[in-house]
């Protein structure tokens, strides 16, 4: 030991010398004797615990403290829920045999950081404030000033000057610049006076869970300065030294959870599940009341209900009664229509004391001392408010001076409220008495603010009065408190203050303004009362709240897995929560949504087999994990468990709400999930269903299976789990039970398609192609795309209904990667693509519990080949028939009517021949019209000289193949595009036609209602900037950009809006052009943007942005080769609808239009003027109605042409 003294001081001298550390020399003084001191007690005296009795919790089994899950308290009849897991190795003692448990000196363990850094709020300090602070170790102290900027101290722990294996005190006050106080002192006496104790060094450490060097309460709670912590603190001293002394001698860690646990178990016993008659009488009691709360309600108990808290065997049932206080009663009859707070009712301290006869060491006993020291420090001061209605007669009186005494006020319940009064009696008027003169400066002030900003609410503030302040320290008059509450259980705990520090027991009067209404007690009651429910109902995001949660205990689950061996360097965290969060946007403007549910979707701790607690879990390397849960059992309903929805709340609290499983490798970016469910059934799967060691393993619990198809079933109850218009309101955990039902309920086809989307990810290669399928911030949101699904908002989706196996084919064919390597693979079409991943499942070791014997994936996938026939047409169709017939352009001229007709090119043609009849016929030579078209690549032609009212028969035929079908076309016929909606009644529209048809179209090579070419019936073909089709009209915008779509049952040509990325210049085919239809007079700005053609650059002058200088850019530079461009009508615009698309009014919702072809289209200006002109209509493709616009409002603009003329 000396040579180690010797040697520390040696190395920090030289190091001190080169630089100004002095305090670093007097910590290191301080260490080193305390740390001799430490030894030498060790040593020589015989403090440790006698062999009569054992304090080390068990280090095996199924339990976390005691024997068979009790607490060992000296004769309390107290049971612990079974199920709760084996107990990380914070909880089990590892000392040998030998010294029966006693704490010994051992060797301190080596750390890789030589700091930790500990921050902590502090309760109702300001921002200009200064607090001194001091933190010890024992004797090892140091102390300093912080300014309370923020409202938090922070202090960085130098490992080396500090004992690792000793509890942390931490403990200041405001500084009083008036007092004589020293700097840096700490004065104990102070109302602003906090003190907190927390583990020791080497625990602390352990407590890092995202091993930044930094703590602060979201990680140890009991860090923060406040009075729940103070409290505890206190409540865990008398525990451990009396009814816990078996477990004084246990690691710190270890002993605080045992007291916490001992609490807990208490707590359950104060938890009494009303009955729907017992509240309907409470609430009835209410009503004959005229709404009144005040007094007490004597509630008679059911037997069952008597049992539940422990209440003594032999009593009456006439004599089993609780008397509900009147906080109680205001809360029961204001959220009694909620489920939340109906459930359970809180028994007060006093009245599980009046059952049992014993102070009751209780959560409850906590949060009632901690409330009784809030009503120790500053008075509260509340406004209140004159209504408009007593204003006026009020000031009137103030300005005639007409009252020399006193002013009698009326208030209502909630101004009563406000001031921590809940009630007065029956019969009587809530009046306040305030003085002249305090009248006169309320006026003043209410006179002045008038004057500055020509109104002002007329305000009068109420101060409650100042407890009288002891001799003691806070800590000195908990202790005092809880020993008067041990020897005399039937007080409440301001009234043993009362007894023992304030003699004259009338002395204290809250509001002296209610003197008249309410008695001194009566209102210290209702003080006390009032702070005990706003800690109870404290928000989550209010600074006490992590404090309040820590009195919980912990529960542990111990659960192994396994992943796919893919993934090589995978992280994995555990996310708890079910439903979103709130969307900030909607936060914005009610905050109080933040408060009322605690924020989810963050990771719990996690204990690794070296107890770190960790975040997240390095499992590079890897394809199985091992870790223990820890969460904290806060509202004590392990046992309860009833995830899911009740009436309008849903469950929240740890032990019920939904536990997720994500994993993330950082190569290839694949992010796997599991949904495991709620921690209080699936710990007792194990017990139930395993083998009962412990463990909870994936051959026990198969969704520790975190693979592909897992990943794909969590999205998919995700989209199951939204309303029918796609919100996330319902949003619940889900029972274990449902959760598996569901599962069970999945269909295949899609299960398999998303799951071979994130194995494609984890491959990261096709065919001979890389592929990256992130699109995304992340490749989970990319999986939940494919389901309509995107964050953001109060809609997640358009609905909660499953995607079908051809909708996600299509989406997944959409995708810029896939789309990649059907370019590079001509051969290859998007069947071949499903094939080959959705068979690569089979490799998965982790999913094969999803394809038992006999079960391939993939075998429900039809390959077809790359052909511009589909499998629906290949049996039907003549061999090498030209396919592709349509429609590319109408219109009339001086010869009558023409029509345009296109083709699609066939392979080895270098002519065609086009036929037409006014009458049937099988082959081009039979028509009565042929039109040679020699030049090889030419697959359009126009026909003329057509009469409006007759029906003429079209055929073309290539040099190499058979004829194609027969087209009818009249230039009478007005086509009526098929609405899109395939359900409805039996018979109606929604079930015939295109969009319902399977059948073959001879014309196109496909079914009638295929989505190839368009949703359902429609037709459509992508053209390039000169009107040449695309070769490959299979790939998307984001792949294979597009100008133009041709319509092909209509000949109409369609513009294709682009969306510009930040890096792009700006064109007049941009997305977000706007334009009017005429501009205001003399306006030379709007409220929109365009592009000039000429320069590329944007235009705010509505002069430059209008209708017809976008047409006539459009007809110079022909685009796609074609100068007839002009606004659609009424019913050309509709022609594009999708009626099966759910309207929305939000902005980010999608367009009800096909979006493979029509990617960026929202709305559009339709040429439909009213009869003046002034305005014209507009069509929103997102809300799907028309609107009318003023002419010198912005739009965007979709552009339509006739088609295409081709001149003989």
């Amino acid at each position: 030991m000396i040579i180690f003294v010797v040697s520390r001081i040696f190395s920090i001298v030289i190091s001190c010398y080169l630089r100004d550390c002095a305090r670093e020399l007097i910590m290191l003084f301080k260490h080193l004797i305390t740390r001799s001191a430490i030894i030498f007690v060790l040593a020589g005296c015989s403090e440790q615990p006698k062999n009569e009795e054992s304090t080390s919790p068990p280090t095996g089994g199924n339990n976390t403290l005691g024997i068979d899950g009790k607490i060992q308290d000296k004769g309390d009849n107290n049971t612990q829920d079974s199920g709760t897991q084996t107990p990380p190795p914070s909880l089990t003692n590892s000392s040998s045999g030998d010294n029966n448990g006693a704490i010994l000196p051992s060797s301190l363990p080596a750390f890789s950081r030589k700091t930790l850094t500990i921050s902590g709020s502090v309760l109702g300090s300001l921002a200009t404030e200064t607090y001194a602070f001091r933190v010890c170790a024992n004797q090892v102290c140091d102390s300093w000033q912080e300014v309370m900027a923020d409202g938090r101290y922070q202090y960085k722990l130098q490992l080396s000057q500090w004992p690792l294996n000793i509890p942390i005190t931490i403990e200041g006050n405001k500084k009083n610049n008036a007092s004589s106080q020293p700097t840096n002192s700490i004065n104990e006496l102070s109302t602003s006076y906090f003190k907190t104790e927390v583990a020791p060094i080497e625990q602390l450490i352990k407590r890092d869970s995202n091993d930044d060097g930094m703590l602060d309460e979201k990680e140890v709670a009991t860090l923060s300065l406040n009075a729940v912590n103070m409290a505890f603190n206190i409540v865990a001293k008398h525990l451990l030294s009396d009814k816990l002394s078996n477990y004084s001698q246990l690691p710190y860690d270890s002993k605080i959870e045992a007291v916490r646990q001992y609490l807990s178990n208490k707590s359950k016993m104060a938890q009494l599940k009303l009955t729907d008659s017992q509240k309907q009488e409470i609430v009835t009691h209410i009503d004959i009341q005229n709404d009144k709360v005040f007094g007490e309600y004597s509630l008679n108990l059911t037997p069952e209900q008597w049992a539940d808290i422990n209440g003594p065997f032999n009593t009456p049932d006439e004599k089993k009664i609780i008397k509900i206080n009147t906080s109680q009663l205001n809360e029961l009859y204001t959220n009694h229509y909620y489920s939340k707070t109906q459930g359970l009712l809180i028994l007060s301290v006093n009245q599980s004391n009046a059952i049992h006869n014993e102070l009751t060491y209780s959560q409850q006993l906590v949060l009632e001392l901690a409330a009784f020291y809030q009503m120790l420090l500053k008075p509260k001061i509340t406004d209140l408010v004159i209504s408009k209605y007593d204003r006026a007669a009020l000031i009137e009186k103030i300005e005639s001076k007409t009252v020399t005494q006193s002013y009698s006020i009326a208030i209502d319940s909630d101004s009563l409220r406000k001031m921590g009064m809940f009630d007065i009696p029956v019969g009587n008027e809530a009046k306040i008495e305030i003085s002249a003169d305090e009248m006169s400066r309320a006026y003043d002030k209410y006179k002045k603010v008038v004057e500055e900003n020509g109104f002002a609410e007329f305000t009068i503030a109420i101060k409650q009065a100042q407890w009288p302040i002891s001799d003691k320290t806070f800590e000195q008059v908990g202790n005092l408190i809880l020993k008067a509450a041990d020897s005399n259980p039937s007080l409440e705990l301001w009234q043993h203050y009362q007894n023992e520090f304030v003699p004259a027991r009338n002395s204290i009067t809250v509001y002296q303004e209610l003197s008249k209404v309410l008695s001194p007690d009566t209102q210290k009651a209702y003080l006390f009362q009032n702070h005990v429910q706003n800690l109870r109902n404290t928000g989550h995001t209010h600074p006490l709240k992590p404090a309040i949660l820590s009195l919980a205990p912990e529960r542990y689950l111990k659960i192994s897995g396994r992943f796919p061996k893919e993934l090589k360097q995978a992280t994995m965290s555990i996310v708890l929560g079910s439903r979103p969060n709130p969307d900030p946007g909607l936060v914005k403007y009610q905050p109080e949504l933040l408060d009322r549910h605690p924020e989810r979707h963050l990771p719990v701790e996690l204990i690794d087999n070296e107890n770190q607690r960790r975040k997240e879990l390095d499992l590079s390397g890897e394809s199985s994990f091992v870790t223990t849960i820890a969460l904290r059992d806060i509202d004590n309903l392990y046992s309860y468990c009833k995830p899911g929805l009740v009436k309008n709340d849903h469950t929240s609290d740890e032990m019920q709400d939904t536990l997720t499983i994500h994993l993330r490798d950082k190569i290839t970016g694949v992010e796997l999930r599991s949904v495991l469910g709620s921690f209080c059934e699936i710990a007792k799967l194990d017990q139930q269903q395993g083998n009962k060691d412990g463990i909870l393993s994936h051959e026990e619990f198969e969704r520790l299976n975190v693979g592909y198809v897992s990943t794909a079933k969590a999205a998919l109850l995700l989209k199951s789990s939204l309303t029918s218009r796609g919100g996330s309101y319902y949003i619940a955990p889900l029972k274990h039970q449902e959760i598996t039902d569901r599962y069970n309920q999945m269909p295949r086809k899609q299960v398999e398609l998303l799951s071979a989307f994130m194995a494609l990810q984890a491959n990261g290669t096709l065919f001979t192609s890389t592929v990256d399928l992130g699109e995304r911030g992340t490749l989970y949101e990319d999986l939940l795309a494919l389901l309509d699904i995107t964050f953001g908002g109060y809609s997640l989706s358009r609905s909660n209904t499953y995607p079908s196996a051809e909708e996600l084919q299509n989406k997944i064919s959409n995708i810029y990667a896939i789309n990649k390597v059907l370019i590079e693979n001509p051969d290859v079409n998007i069947s071949h693509i499903i094939q080959t991943i959705t068979n690569r499942l089979q490799d998965s070791e982790t999913d094969q519990y999803y394809f038992p014997s006999g079960i391939r994936p993939g075998s429900w996938v039809t390959v077809y080949p790359v052909t511009a026939i589909d499998v629906t047409c290949q049996k039907s169709m003549q061999e090498n028939q030209l396919v592709g017939l349509r429609l590319e352009g109408k219109g009339q001229n001086e010869s009558g009517h023409w029509v345009t007709i296109g083709w699609d090119e066939q392979l080895g043609a270098s002519s065609y021949t086009l036929g037409w009849d006014e009458i049937h016929f099988d082959q081009i030579i039979e028509a009565r019209n042929v039109l040679a078209i020699d030049k090889q690549g030419h697959t359009r032609a126009t026909i003329l000289g057509l009469e409006f009212n007759k029906n003429y028969y079209i055929r073309v035929q290539s040099n190499t193949g058979s004829p194609s079908a027969l087209m009818s076309y009249s230039p009478s016929h007005i086509h009526v595009a098929d609405s899109r909606a395939t359900e409805g009644l039996a018979g109606d529209d929604s079930s015939r036609g295109r969009d319902s048809s399977s059948a073959c179209d001879p014309l196109t090579g496909k079914a009638e209602n295929t989505n190839d070419d368009g949703i359902l019936g429609a037709r459509y073909l992508k053209l390039d900037a000169t009107g040449k089709p695309l070769a490959r009209q299979d790939l998307s915008y984001n792949a294979l950009p597009f100008a133009c779509v041709l319509d092909a049952h209509t000949g109409l040509v369609w513009e294709t809006k682009h969306q510009r990325s930040g890096e792009e210049d700006y064109t007049i085919y941009d997305s977000d052009n706007m334009f009017v239809m005429q501009p205001a007079n003399g306006a030379t700005q709007f409220g929109g943007t365009c592009t000039i053609h000429e320069t590329n650059q944007i235009s705010t002058d509505p002069n430059q942005c209008t209708v017809a200088k976008q047409i006539q850019t459009f007809n110079r530079i022909q685009r796609c080769g074609l100068s007839n461009w002009r606004l659609p009508n009424f019913h050309e615009s509709h022609t594009l609808l999708d009626f099966s698309y759910a309207p929305s009014n939000m902005s980010n919702a999608p367009s009800g239009i096909d979006h493979h072809y029509f990617p960026h289209i929202k709305s559009m200006w339709l040429d439909a003027p009213n009869l003046d002109k002034s305005g014209y209509l507009a069509l929103s493709l997102q809300r799907l109605i028309t609107v009318h616009v003023d002419t010198s409002n912005h739009k965007p603009l979709t552009l339509v042409s006739d088609g295409f003329y081709v001149k003989p």
